[in-house]
């Protein structure tokens, strides 16, 4: 007759004292098997990966020098500054468009195309003033 293999069941308990033992770097995973006698060679790995701290508070964690640190903090609050930067030049664009299209229907003028075009003389005359300042060099 064959000899019945015999499985072995671990409280939470136990499982996590091993996997703290890992992870504080009192022991290795091969050295915590052998010193409590856990039969399989990829338990303790299992375990680390269920119930490992990173796991356990569902965050990564990042190791950063505190210039590093100040770096990301600084970036961050530009970013949020660049963010409502943008939504309020949204804004303005948008009462300016509405502000335009409420004087093309009162007054029937084209305001888009008076000041593109003024826009535009004002780009040839300074177009044109640059290029009489570098002629005259």
């Amino acid at each position: 007759m064959e000899e019945k293999k015999t499985v072995n069941r671990y409280s939470m308990a136990f499982k996590l004292r091993v996997v703290d033992d890992v992870e504080s770097g009192l022991l290795n995973a091969e050295e915590a098997r052998k010193l409590y006698g856990i039969g399989g060679r990829n338990t303790v790995h299992e375990w680390i990966t269920q119930y490992g701290k990173n796991l356990r508070i569902g965050k990564k964690v990042f190791i950063m020098t505190q210039n590093e640190e100040n770096e990301l903090l600084r970036l961050k609050r530009e970013n949020n500054y660049l963010k409502k930067c943008l939504e309020n030049s949204l804004v303005k664009e948008l009462a300016l468009e509405s502000l335009i299209e409420v004087v093309q229907e009162d007054y029937g003028v084209d305001l888009k195309k008076k000041i593109n075009s003024k826009l535009l003389d004002e780009a040839r005359k300074k177009l044109n003033n640059l290029e009489s300042g570098l002629t005259d060099r």
